[in-house]
């Protein structure tokens, strides 16, 4: 409740203080530095002291001071009193936060442990509700924001009397003894608090999930903190009229909505999934919520200006997605480190959180508004703090990223974790194993290395140049149009290689004539370009409808300059990193995949499957992709390609890492998701192209997409098979199917957080598109570049010779 009622009032909080965004945001970074600095103490007492007794004293300390932080005098000479007792609140939010958790896992194991650590973090949604409901009523019932801070103090008291008359101090780790999760126990060895860190710090899946935490602590602080004041200049800003408990109370009734649902949920799907032996179900459902909840928030504060509907929509459902995560991260800390360490790590975890989390965000998000505007009217807060909180969504999306890669070692560690119970052992002796795979030397393999690397020479002519000429011929919805039909040819082509590759070769019975027939297409198409293909002149369309006023012809800059203007293809390259491990290693994996389930698969038939896949995904992606992002740039938003980018390619991650972790069960199941992610990916293809196209002048529209290009096989996919298949021999020399299907399944798991760093690259080129056209459209009216250096070509084109 304490935490969150300051959101409710903090608009007046302000004016009592004199305060700005930046100072404001000091009141939450206090309260947690305080906070994690007592949950690093609490862990280690929680370890070795009498847990009701640590709990019962923090609460009495955390409502006193509470209660005191009401009498502050106004005054911004007063603020550094107000500071010190928000501080010292953080220990009693400390000291129940770090140890009562581990007293629930000390009386409760497996489904019921986690049932019970639904019920504890429902509090979380329930007093964040209360916080808002009770804070703002009461400050607007006695006129004054000190009202808000008169009720929790009264709860915090009674809660420590309850806890010392009737709380248990269970024995460390009686749970697991008592329901016979070991067979022989004799007791715990404390060791040191430095040697209990370092231990904890081995555990990979506790690093991970900590991390991705962490995210989440960065999101929630800073929601909790600035959200109703963003809400209620917005709704001040559109409308003319708001009050601070009209919005408090809004958010009140959809934090606890969404959050007890969302605990609930999560929980529930979590639970489902180990019951049907997906046993890293905690930490999918941890990655999947996070990404919800990112991808809502954007939606909210990019979209929410257009209707106060949509944004308490998006509100709602990042509220619900942010808190899933409750339950399954507590649970994959209880079961992957020993009991006589889960207060210390619970520590740890939450110290580092807050640390690397809400500690700053909630600072960070007012220091960006307080750099965008310092005009306090409605219009320029809701706008400032609307683009300061978009920090938020690309960190859901890392936290995503985090918690994927935790279900990769979460099993393992669990088996460890059991494994020192019944030693009694820190951590058993580390064992290095050695891989003895012998690398296979072939005499002609450079040769063909060689040639293969000389093909790129003709993918890039085409590549590079026809965009631009489709761009100096179609503008506006035309050249959308014009792209997406060539950007079909992407997964046509794919499709068509796999299908008529593995035809030809089956025919000939050899692989070598999977490679006869593209090279006759080429030629075909080179007469055809000689014969028919126009070259029209540089920014022709722009002119020619009106795009622009006035047009001289365009003064062609150094290289150099060039690329400085054109460093915008991080997101692509994330794209180009997956389609090219999939591209080569997807085939073989789900040939592995289909060998081990059913004994029988052939390449010739995975081959055919894929293609048509392929085919089919990539084309009705293309279509799909072109046709929404037209769709938001006529009707919705102008940075309608961007957000279509990013949302391409958050669901090709989530499709991919569902398809490898549920492929296994079966091979059905793993074709559907391939068939997503492959409509996903191709989303991407005509907006990122667009995009290009009307942030770069004509007369650097090839460097532009050379550039792209270049970075992005360089960051891409000249690395991911090889990394790929690397990872596959790291994890095994085996060359059974089964042992191949889960190395490639493995190393393939990669991508999905690559996809995901895509999508936040994506979301901030948003920030910049509208701006950065309309400086292209300047260029092109005035034909002035940046650059001091210029040089004049002539502007038909010719070779000039002496």
């Amino acid at each position: 409740m304490d935490r969150v009622t300051i959101s409710g009032v903090l608009p007046d909080i302000k004016k009592a203080f004199s305060l700005n965004n930046t100072q404001a945001g000091l009141i939450q970074t206090v309260f947690v530095i305080s906070y994690l600095i007592c949950a690093l103490i609490y862990g280690f007492l929680g370890d070795r002291y009498n847990r009701k007794i640590l709990i019962s004293v923090g609460l009495i300390i955390w409502s006193s001071v509470t209660f005191a932080s009401s009498f502050v005098a106004n005054g911004n000479q007063h603020f550094w009193l107000f500071l010190v007792l928000r501080g010292c609140s953080g220990i009693g939010e400390a000291s129940y936060g770090i140890i009562a958790p581990t007293i629930i896992a000390d009386l409760f194991t497996n489904r019921m442990r986690s049932l019970v650590l639904t019920i504890y973090y429902l509090a979380v949604p329930l007093g964040g509700a209360l916080g808002l409901f009770i804070g703002t009523f009461f400050a607007m019932t006695a006129k004054t924001w000190r009202a808000a801070f008169w009720v929790s103090p009264g709860l915090g008291v009674l809660t420590a009397i309850s806890c010392i008359l009737f709380n248990e101090n269970p024995p460390r780790g009686i749970a697991e003894v008592d329901s016979n999760v070991i067979a022989d126990w004799r007791g715990f060895q404390a060791t040191g608090w430095i040697t209990d860190i370092i231990e904890i710090l081995k555990t990979p899946t506790y690093v991970l999930s900590s991390l991705g935490y962490a995210c989440q602590f960065f999101t929630l602080g800073a929601l909790s903190f600035w959200i109703v004041s963003t809400l209620y200049y917005l709704q001040l800003s559109i409308t003319g009229h708001a009050t601070l408990s009209q919005i408090g109370l809004y958010f009140g009734i959809i934090l606890l909505v969404g959050g007890i649902t969302g605990v609930l949920a999560g929980a529930g799907a979590a639970s489902y999934l180990k019951r049907n032996n997906i046993l890293q179900g905690d930490a999918i459902v941890c990655a999947i919520s996070m990404s919800v909840s990112g991808i809502s928030l954007y939606l909210c504060l990019t979209l929410g200006r257009l209707n106060l509907f949509v944004a308490w929509t998006f509100v709602f459902t990042t509220c619900f997605g942010i808190f899933m995560i409750g339950t399954p991260v507590a649970d994959i800390l209880l079961y992957t480190i020993p009991p006589a360490r889960r207060s210390t790590a619970e520590a740890f975890q939450i110290a580092m959180g807050h640390l690397l989390g809400d500690s700053s965000s909630s600072y960070i998000v007012g220091a960006i508004s307080d750099a965008i505007t310092t005009d306090e009217g409605p219009a320029a807060q809701s706008f400032a703090l609307r683009y300061g909180l978009l920090v938020c969504p690309f960190v859901c999306i890392l936290g995503c990223g985090f918690h994927l890669f935790s279900s990769l070692t979460l099993m393992k560690d669990q088996q460890i974790m059991l494994q020192q119970i019944r030693q009694n052992i820190t951590r058993p002796e580390d064992q290095q194993v050695e891989n003895e795979d012998a690398e296979v030397a072939n005499e002609h393999f450079w040769l063909f290395l060689i040639l293969r690397g000389c093909g790129g020479v003709g993918e890039a002519s085409y590549g590079i140049i026809a965009p631009t000429i489709i761009a100096d011929l179609f503008s506006g919805r035309k050249r959308s149009t014009a792209l997406a039909i060539y950007f079909l040819s992407v997964p046509l082509g794919s499709a068509l290689g796999f299908l008529v590759g593995t035809f030809v070769a089956k025919a000939a019975k050899t692989w070598r004539a999977a490679l006869w027939v593209a090279p006759g297409v080429g030629i075909l198409v080179a007469i055809v370009c000689i014969l028919f293909n126009e070259n029209p002149p540089r920014g022709k369309a722009e002119t020619s409808t009106d795009v622009t006023d006035t047009w001289q012809g365009f003064q062609a800059t150094n290289w150099i300059a060039d690329i400085k203007a054109i460093l915008k293809t991080l997101g692509y390259a994330c794209q180009f990193f997956t389609l090219g491990a999939l591209a080569f290693w997807a085939a073989p994996t789900l040939y592995y995949i289909q060998l081990s389930l059913t004994g029988q698969a052939t390449l010739f038939q995975v081959g055919l499957y894929f293609g048509v896949i392929l085919c089919v995904g990539g084309i009705g992606g293309v279509i799909t992709g072109a046709a929404a992002a037209s769709y938001l740039k006529k009707n919705v938003i102008k940075e309608g390609d961007a957000i279509v980018c990013a949302i391409g390619i958050a669901a090709s991650g989530i499709s991919l890492y569902l398809c490898l972790v549920f492929g296994v069960l079966n091979i059905v199941v793993a074709w559907i998701f391939v068939f997503i992610g492959s409509f996903a990916i191709f989303i991407l293809g005509t907006p990122v192209t667009d995009i290009l196209m009307y942030t770069v002048p004509p007369a650097r529209r090839s460097t532009a997409e050379a550039f792209q290009i270049a970075v992005s096989h360089l960051l891409g996919d000249a690395a991911s098979p090889y990394i790929i298949g690397a990872i596959a021999d790291a994890i095994t020399s085996h060359k059974s199917p089964a042992a191949q299907s889960y190395a490639l399944r493995y190393s393939l798991l990669v991508c999905p957080f690559i996809c995901f760093l895509g999508c936040g690259f994506y979301l901030f080129a948003s920030l910049t598109l509208v701006s950065d056209r309309e400086k292209m459209l300047q260029l092109i009216s005035n034909n002035n570049d940046p650059s001091d250096d210029r040089q004049i070509i002539s502007q038909d084109n010719n070779i000039l010779s002496e």
